[in-house]
């Protein structure tokens, strides 16, 4: 047959050629990952020192390995997660937080069932409620919901009786 018309010897028309770019292209390489903050020098290994063979090791946010660890741990998590790292001070902030949020939150709960079970105790069974928390308020401004209890079921072995 005849000479191809993309042939640069070709007597006919030449053509012209259009480039098309690939439908996929490689994304772009993604950002390099911040630096963590270095914790001070042996901290695991100076909490594995204190530890010792058998032992444990206890939580004191005055004591310099226990925090040291923790923040550690925390900032290389947060490295991971992409979530903003804590220096010392702020993880030793949080931790002193914690065992008095903790305390209130049982105490709460506590009062609750003490109400409850002095109605128990003075025969008022009609008067026990289910007391729920919800994490948002109502349109009140209420955050906890009591509701009536509900009647034993009569399949359930421990209700029943």
């Amino acid at each position: 047959s005849g000479p191809s018309s993309c042939s640069p010897n070709s007597s006919a028309t030449p053509t012209t050629r259009t480039a098309f770019l690939p439908l996929t292209t490689t994304p772009p390489p993604p950002p390099p990952l911040p630096t963590p903050p270095t914790p001070p020098a042996g901290a695991v290994a100076r909490a594995a020192a204190a530890r010792g063979e058998g032992g444990t090791l206890e939580w004191d946010k005055d004591d310099d390995e226990a925090p040291d660890v923790v923040v550690a741990a925390a900032n290389l998590r947060a490295l991971i997660f992409g979530i903003p790292q804590k220096s010392r001070y702020d993880v030793k902030e949080m931790a002193g937080n914690i065992v008095p949020a903790i305390a209130t939150t049982n105490a709460v709960i506590a009062g609750l069932i003490v109400m409850e079970a002095l109605k128990v105790m003075a025969g008022e069974l009609g008067r026990c409620r289910l007391t729920y928390l919800k994490q948002f308020p109502n349109m009140r401004g209420k955050l906890v919901y009591p509701s009536q209890l509900d009647p034993p079921n009569p399949k359930c072995y421990v209700c029943r009786e």
